[in-house]
């Protein structure tokens, strides 16, 4: 928790003792940022969470929520902290290096109240086997707007749980990194639900297997269905030339308009992807190569 503006942040514990004894000036807060307080300790120790604990927990207004690594210990406080909450637009868990790994069903039970829920970013969780049988995934009240899943294990149908309606979809960014357990048809029914407004993507990193060779890549099929998408940051092992040339122009779009020409960015091996077909692809849609 160290740093050169140590001076300008509250210590933990002085906050929480101030708000236990004037509650209402914690309905007043809007955002929860760990980084915003400071400990007595180099590193927050389990006193420092149970305090941040009582902070976030007066703290029933609060729209933004932004939680460090935290240790097992707290786990079960932390979740239910969270499920007392209801007006959460943005959460963001980080748990990379050290500390608890959340399990993904506890985290969408608690996020199944918040139907004002607009920005998700979760880093580093993990999966049991028997929370998918005990708590079947289903679609989320909540119109997540920008989805963000780094390094963890996530089932095609929890995916699918982030959809609120087929028919209505709400994502329009999604950032799926070092992501496993996925199926490329799952995927590919993902992608289909979130066709009309999905603008920005970016698949890096995860393993999303076919089920035989002949099996289409999802955002090779999936890509004439994303009218919507602008932006595509992706590997090789995730598509091909095929994508871009099932990518044309918008409706309307003037051919030089460059400004608003969408734009596509792919990280590939030199032996994933033949210049050749790339360089076809291009050529069929308008493309631009920078």
């Amino acid at each position: 928790m160290g740093g050169a503006f140590d001076s300008d942040r509250p210590y933990i514990h002085r906050v929480a003792r101030s708000l236990q004894t004037k509650p209402k000036r914690a309905t007043l807060m809007k955002a929860f940022y760990c980084t915003h307080y400071r400990s007595k300790e180099p590193n927050l120790t389990i006193a420092d969470w149970h305090d941040l604990l009582t902070i976030l927990g007066l703290a029933t207004s609060v729209t933004t929520i932004w939680l460090l690594p935290f240790p097992e210990e707290v786990a079960g406080p932390i979740v239910h902290t969270l499920s007392t909450l209801r007006q959460v637009r943005s959460l963001t868990m980080l748990a990379v290096g050290t500390g608890y790994i959340a399990f993904m069903t506890e985290i969408q039970v608690v996020i199944a109240q918040w139907q004002d829920l607009k920005v998700l970013r979760l880093y580093d969780w993990t999966q049991k086997n028997s929370d998918i049988a005990l708590y079947p995934p289903r679609c989320l009240p909540c119109k997540i707007e920008s989805l963000s899943l780094c390094l963890g294990t996530l089932t095609s149908s929890q995916l699918m749980s982030f959809v609120t309606s087929p028919t209505l979809p709400h994502l329009h960014a999604l950032d799926l990194s070092n992501v496993q357990g996925l199926s490329n048809h799952g995927f590919f029914m993902f992608l289909s639900a979130v066709a009309s407004t999905l603008t920005v993507a970016f698949i890096t990193d995860c393993s999303i297997p076919c089920s035989s060779p002949e099996e289409e890549l999802a955002l090779d099929a999936a890509m004439p269905a994303l009218d919507a998408l602008h932006i595509l940051t992706v590997d090789a092992a995730h598509v091909t030339a095929l994508a871009l040339s099932r990518k044309g122009g918008q409706v309307g779009q003037v051919p030089d308009d460059l400004e608003n020409r969408s734009s596509i960015i792919i990280a590939f091996a030199s032996a994933d992807l033949l210049l050749g077909p790339l360089e076809h692809a291009i050529g069929v849609t308008g493309w631009q190569r920078r």
